[in-house]
């Protein structure tokens, strides 16, 4: 049977609408991999978030190795996508990240799994690269929770 892992960005959600969107899926884990899981949008910075979850029934999970690097982070924002990539690749390549990368799969074989960062369309988010490494790596199908609003930028 192949597992599903799931991922959701909160862009244009409130907590109330993301958990909502949480619960609709199914999930049971949610798995931030924001480098820093600190937000200036009430209610995703980490313990807010880990707080809202708990109290709906899901464990928070936040794996920091396999966060976007600060030279992936502004190779993004420069549309400079090939070393976007490689920082992104270097980083789920190193000692850190490849361990994060075991939790993360152990956690989404073990139970109902969302990887979560800010972005509403995957497609903008590192946390594609991730899922898509995990895929490759595991064999899990890959399902994006639709965001409740579409970017327009280029696929990173």
């Amino acid at each position: 049977m192949t597992v599903t892992l799931h991922t959701i960005g909160y862009q244009g959600r409130d907590p109330e609408s993301f958990v909502a969107a949480l619960i609709a899926a199914g999930i049971a884990t949610l798995i931030d991999v924001r480098a820093g899981p600190h937000s200036r949008k009430p209610g995703f910075s980490k313990s807010q978030l880990a707080q809202h979850l708990q109290e709906a029934g899901i464990a928070y999970l936040h794996l920091v190795a396999l966060g976007n690097p600060p030279a992936g982070r502004e190779a993004a924002k420069a549309g400079r996508i090939e070393d976007y990539r490689r920082a992104m690749g270097g980083q789920l390549d190193s000692e850190a990240g490849q361990g994060d990368l075991r939790n993360a799969a152990g956690c989404a074989a073990a139970s109902p799994s969302c990887l979560m960062c800010f972005e509403a369309d995957a497609a903008q988010c590192h946390r594609s690269l991730v899922a898509a490494r995990l895929a490759d790596q595991h064999g899990f199908q890959i399902n994006h929770i639709p965001g409740t609003e579409r970017q327009t930028a280029l696929p990173l």
